[in-house]
Formats: structure tokens, C-alpha cells, sequence
């Protein structure tokens, strides 16, 4: 039933209209003074469908009267028709610019108001249903962009518990009516499901998740209850999860189940990228975790060094440097770009003797001193010993601040600012910087300082380590140098006896063509033919000797191409009297036409005459010793055999350890070099023996490739 408010302060003309209007089906509310409106309004104002208003009345004007009206929160959107009879253009305007409906110039027909009233009824209804509508588009306008939104949040996961959080608190913030959301995804290869997340995180759990895990499966759509959506989750016909969204209203609920399955296509596709890329974490765990480990440690670098472009540029100097002085000639550049102070320093701790070296900038120069620390300990040394950065703004102040050791000369330390360089948790020094030219040092200086100061700890310890290193490995190479030298000795001192003997013969033949030249009265061809005799002689001798000091002399370490048969035939040369003495048997077969190996000739020489050696040790009797040399693809062989006495598997398995020798005497160390020094030129050694049937040592060599 349609309801008129009739305000008019005609008593009579409001009692028969009221009349007219109750025959034509319409309730009224009839005021005739504007005292009483207030009430009615109050009373019966959410029930008004249409006013009709004479704004004449007695006590207020009819603009006041129906701006009152239009205030009135009961009678919003209320359609308002002026009836009056006496209006000026002026207010006639003023009411309608206010926001009138419809007028009427009394005197009217009951059927013209009746009409009117129908009309402003039907447009007031109309008003309503597009209001209804455009909020339903809106709605569905804010469903699409949501399910947008929610799609595209949902991409950005690749964690399902994570993608879970993000869409379930989406829901329930951008689909009207929801106020809880369960996600639940099957467990592969059973027909149940499990419980995934929930926004909010109070939302219990569905009970019969199970039985709807079947029916879900079996209907393929959602599942619409008075106060409950249970969307299914599908991919390629199979049921991934559900989504079960609870809310209040059943016809808002009803209104987003279209927006929800869309959206359920969508996250199908998600949570099977997500499931695909679990299945490659699984088989790549490792490497995963080794990149992620390295994209921390490169996002941390990156962020630290995102204050300026000068902490990258240090960055890539010192990351590239092993050198300590580079180091730290790139830190106090970025600590000038960064910093505006007096002055700063670096200071090292320098091992047990506590000496502090700092690197102190100053001006445009960077100098280092030695501070000797022994007899006084200041704040640096405060600072190292824990570990903790120290910012003074009255250095003086300081307990532990001495003037000797926690400045430069040049400088009267005001400010200070102080932090350990630490890496791997070991104290290496610390950062000083000195008198902040504006103002005093605050933590955004610390922070700014800090940034840097990891990366050039691990610089420093590297290029200290790296020293280390070098110093270690010249060393290491000078007793290599050394071991070798005396294993050189030794096996000289093993030939001293033949050598000795390959000397006398050539002495002994000298005295006597002297003796006979000088002592008897010989023609003179005879003479020249004696005197021919001992040049000879001493030639052979030089030669021999010459020999002699080229093995014996210190190695050379550079390598070049060599021939392996030149090799073979110097230390045969070499060893050639100490074979004739004891009657053995030397048998070669040099192949022609080797390919070059590529080493320190001096090296390879010593391994052929000490297996040599070791094979004339292992002979008794009249033995033989076979040298054979071969191409074998990549590698040159060279093979030396005897028919001595062999070796046990237990002494193959200990003739490469240093100082294990059978032989009385020797020093254990000739087979251990040999092995080292093929190594070193990237070759190998084999052995094969059997006890009374001799040995064979394969020496291989890498084919030098120019």
C-alpha cells in the first residue's frame, strides 16, 4: 500500500483529500501544523512512499519547510510534489532547484493528484530497481577485478601454504558476504583431502570434508548451501582441493558463485605450476638450496651496497684483490666519497706480537705506520676485543682513550666513530674514523660504515690468507728443490765408485804419457803422439766432469719441450760406468719419432736414473735392465725392467711412502720425489713385479700439445 505524507495547513482540503486517497487505496499521513511533523516524521517517516506538500504554512517559510524535509534521513529519496496555489517564480524556483519532484497549482482534481502520486510512485520504484542494478554491476564489476587481483596474487607464490594465506584473506576481503574461507587440497593418490589454511586463522575446519571430497568429485561444480559455498577445485578432470566460503546472506552468497569458479580455474592452474615445481625441487634439492644460499648472500651484498654507487665500486675493487694495500687503498677512497671527517684509519692486528698497522687517510693521501701497542691498549683495542662498534662524541671521556695509540699524529680526536672488522667471526681490526666535520657521528653513520665493513674484513682475511699462501708454497717449493738436490747427491754418491774409476783411467793414462815425454829422450813425432794421447784423455775427463756437474747442480724450474730419448740417453751416459763395472746389461728400445713432453728436463732426468738405480740395487749376478720408450696416444711411456729380485705386494704398496726403503743406507726418498715430480707434470707411475721374476716401472708422460 502507498503511503502519502499530505502536509497543509487547509484542515478541510487535508480531511477530504485524505478521504479521496483512502478510497484509491493509498494510506495517508496528514499534517496541518508544522509542529506536529517532527513526530510523524519520527514515527512513520521510513514508510512515506510520496509527500505532498503546501509549503504556506503559518510558521516557516516553504523553503526552510522543505529543505527540513529533504534533511530528514527517514525520508531519503522520498519523492516530494508542491501543491500550492499562491507561490511567487522566485520560490517556485528556489523549491524546484532544492530538489522538487513535481508541482501542482491548486486549485487541482482529486484524479490529477492521484495520478501524479501513481507516477512519482512508479519513478521512485524505478529509481530503487536502477539503484538495485547498478549495485549489482558494481558488485560483479568489483568480482572481476577481484578474481583478477586474487589470480594474479596467486601467481606471484610458488609456495602453496603462502598462496593459500594470500587468497583465502582475499576472499574474504573482496567477495561480499563471505567471512570465512578453508582451503583444502587432495592427498595424491588418496580420495581424502587435507587442510591447508583459512582466513581468518579462527575458521573451523569443515567436519565432513571427506564425503564432500567424494561428492565434489563426483559433480564436478559447486556446491551451494543456505550458508556455505563449497567450490571445487578441478585441473584437467581431476579434483585438486576445495574451497569452502561461509557467510551470512544466502542471495549474496548465491551471487558470487559464478566469481568463485572462475576463480577456482584459475588457481587449478596455479596450485598445478606450484605441484610441477615441487616435483623439480625434489629432484634438485641441493642445487636449490646452494642457490638460494647464494641468492641470500647476494641479496644481503646487494642491499648493503645499495647505500652508494662508491660502496659498489669498493666492492668490485677489493672482491677482485688479494693484495692487502689495494685493499685498503679502496676503502679509505669510499670512506672519503662517504664520510666527511678529518681523518681515518685502518688498523690490522698483526699476529702474537699485537703490532697495529694503520692505513690513515689524510687530505688527499693515504699513509701507513706501525703502532707499536705493547705498552698502552686504547678504545681500537676496546673495540677489537668486543666485537662491538663504539660511537663517542667526547672521546676524551673515554676510559680506555689514550692519544698515543687511537690517533694519528696530525689529529686531536673530538668524535669518534670505531668498528671491528670481523670475519668468520675472528677480529682482523677496525675501522676508525675521526672528527665528523658537521655535527656528531649517529647510528645512520654506523649503519652506513657497517655496510661495508663485512665485505672488507673477508678482503683483508683473503689477502692475508692469500699471502699465506704464497709464502707457504715458496716455501714448500724450495724444499721440494731441496729433497731433490739431496736425492741427486745421494745417487751420486751410489755412482761415486764407478766414477771415481771412469777418473782414474783417464788420470792413469795421463801420468804415463807425461812421464814418458818428460823422462825419456823420444823423437819427436813420438812426443806428439803421447802429448795427443793425454789432450785426449783430459777431453774425456772434462767431458766427464762436466757431466757430473750438470746433474749434480740445482734444478731449473723452467720447463720447456723435451725429447724423453735425449733424456734416457743422458742419464745413460751418466750411469755408463757404474753399469760396465759390475758386468750388467743395458738394453734399450727408443722408438723414433716421440712426440715432445712438456717439463723441467733436470726433474724427469733424476726419476729415470733413480728407477735405474733402483733396478741395478734389485739385480744380483749378471743382471739386464730393459729401457723401452713408445707413444701410447696421449701419453709417452717409458718402461724400465729388470730380472732382479721383485717386491712383494706389501712393498709396492709402501714404495711411494717417504723414508720407506728395503736397502740399507738409503734415504727412502727417491721413489717418493719420482712420484711427486710425474704428478706435478701430470703424468703417472706404474709399477708391476713379482717376487724372483724383477720388476717394470711405466712412467707416462702428457704428449705436449703446441
Amino acid at each position: 500500500m502507498i503511503t502519502v505524507l499530505l502536509i497543509d495547513s487547509n484542515r478541510e482540503l487535508v480531511q477530504s483529500f485524505s478521504q479521496k486517497f483512502h478510497s484509491d487505496g493509498y494510506e495517508t499521513l496528514a499534517v496541518s501544523a508544522y509542529e506536529d511533523l517532527a513526530a510523524v516524521v519520527a514515527k512513520w517517516g521510513d514508510k512515506v512512499d510520496i509527500i505532498l506538500l503546501d509549503p504556506l504554512m503559518p510558521d516557516i517559510s516553504g523553503e526552510e519547510l522543505f529543505i527540513y524535509l529533504r534533511q530528514q534521513p527517514q525520508l531519503e529519496g522520498v519523492p516530494i510534489i508542491i501543491f500550492s496555489e499562491m507561490l511567487g517564480v522566485t520560490q517556485w524556483l528556489t523549491i524546484i532547484h532544492e530538489g522538487a519532484d513535481d508541482y501542482i497549482v491548486k486549485p487541482s482534481t482529486p484524479d490529477e493528484l492521484s495520478a501524479r502520486i501513481a507516477t512519482q510512485v512508479q519513478l521512485k520504484q524505478l529509481r530503487a530497481e536502477k539503484k538495485i542494478v547498478e549495485q549489482y554491476l558494481a558488485r560483479q564489476e568489483h568480482y572481476l577485478q577481484a578474481i583478477s587481483q586474487i589470480g594474479l596474487l596467486a601467481t606471484q607464490h610458488m609456495d602453496v601454504e603462502q598462496m593459500v594465506e594470500t587468497v583465502t584473506s582475499a576472499i574474504v576481503n573482496k567477495f561480499a558476504g563471505s567471512h570465512c574461507c578453508c582451503f583444502y587440497l587432495a592427498v595424491p593418490g588418496q580420495e581424502r583431502l587435507r587442510f591447508v589454511g583459512a582466513f581468518p586463522k579462527m575458521c573451523v575446519p569443515l567436519d565432513n570434508v571427506n564425503k564432500l571430497f567424494i561428492e565434489a568429485q563426483r559433480l564436478k561444480r559447486t556446491i551451494v548451501t543456505r550458508s556455505r559455498i563449497i567450490v571445487p577445485i578441478m585441473h584437467d578432470d581431476d579434483l585438486m582441493g576445495l574451497m569452502a566460503i561461509q557467510g551470512d546472506s544466502s542471495e549474496l552468497m548465491e551471487e558470487i558463485v559464478p566469481a568463485l569458479s572462475t576463480l577456482a580455474v584459475h588457481l587449478a592452474t596455479v596450485i598445478a605450476n606450484i605441484n610441477l615445481f615441487a616435483d623439480v625441487q625434489i629432484r634438485n634439492r641441493e642445487l636449490e638450496n646452494l642457490v638460494l644460499e647464494n641468492q641470500r648472500l647476494l641479496l644481503r651484498e646487494q642491499e648493503q651496497r645499495k647505500q652508494t654507487e662508491s660502496v659498489y665500486q669498493m666492492s668490485q675493487i677489493i672482491s677482485g684483490s688479494l693484495q692487502e694495500d689495494e685493499v685498503m687503498d679502496a676503502v679509505m677512497d669510499t670512506i672519503r666519497a662517504l664520510f666527511d671527517v678529518e681523518t681515518a684509519s685502518i688498523r690490522l692486528l698483526s699476529g702474537e706480537s699485537q703490532l697495529v698497522y694503520a692505513s690513515v687517510l689524510e687530505e688527499d693521501a693515504v699513509v701507513k705506520s706501525v703502532i707499536d701497542q705493547s705498552s698502552q691498549l686504547g678504545v681500537v683495542d676496546y673495540v677489537v676485543e668486543t666485537k662491538k662498534p663504539l660511537i663517542l662524541n667526547h672521546v676524551a671521556s673515554h676510559p680506555r682513550f689514550r692519544q698515543a695509540v687511537d690517533a694519528p699524529a696530525t689529529s686531536m680526536p673530538k668524535t669518534m666513530l670505531c668498528l671491528p672488522l670481523v670475519a668468520r667471526d675472528i677480529p682482523v681490526g677496525a675501522i676508525q674514523l675521526i672528527n665528523k666535520q658537521q655535527g656528531m657521528f649517529n647510528q645512520r653513520d654506523l649503519t652506513l660504515l657497517n655496510a661495508i665493513a663485512p665485505s672488507v674484513a673477508i678482503a683483508i682475511k683473503n689477502s692475508q690468507f692469500y699471502q699465506h699462501q704464497v709464502n707457504l708454497a715458496e716455501q714448500l717449493k724450495q724444499s721440494q728443490e731441496q729433497l731433490v738436490q739431496s736425492e741427486k747427491m745421494a745417487a751420486t754418491g751410489r755412482l761415486a765408485a764407478s766414477l771415481a774409476h771412469e777418473i782414474n783411467n783417464p788420470l792413469q793414462a795421463i801420468h804415463s804419457c807425461l812421464q814418458l815425454t818428460m823422462d825419456f829422450d823420444l823423437p819427436k813425432p813420438k812426443q806428439t803422439e803421447y802429448l795427443d794421447m793425454a789432450r785426449e784423455e783430459v777431453e774425456r775427463l772434462s767431458d766427464l766432469v762436466i757431466r757430473i756437474l750438470d746433474f749434480s747442480r740445482p734444478a731449473k724450474s723452467e720447463k720447456a719441450a723435451l725429447q724423453v730419448n735425449d733424456l734416457v740417453r743422458q742419464v745413460l751416459r751418466l750411469t755408463q760406468k757404474h753399469i760396465s763395472h759390475y758386468n750388467w746389461e743395458i738394453q734399450t728400445q727408443l722408438t723414433t719419432g716421440l712426440a715432445p713432453v712438456y717439463g723441467i728436463s733436470d726433474q724427469i732426468s733424476q726419476v729415470f736414473l733413480s728407477i735405474i738405480l733402483n733396478a741395478f740395487d734389485a739385480i744380483t749376478g749378471n743382471g739386464v735392465v730393459r729401457i723401452l720408450t713408445k707413444q701410447d696416444g696421449k701419453w709417452v711411456k717409458v718402461i724400465i725392467s729388470d730380472n732382479g729380485q721383485g717386491m712383494t705386494p706389501e712393498v709396492i704398496n709402501h714404495i711411494y711412502e717417504p723414508f720407506y726403503t728395503t736397502k740399507a743406507g738409503r734415504s727412502g726418498l727417491g721413489l717418493t720425489l719420482s712420484y711427486h715430480i710425474i704428478n706435478q707434470h701430470g703424468g703417472k707411475i706404474e709399477v708391476k713385479s713379482r717376487v724372483g721374476a724383477g720388476s717394470a716401472f711405466a712412467v707416462f708422460l702428457p704428449v705436449h700439445v703446441q
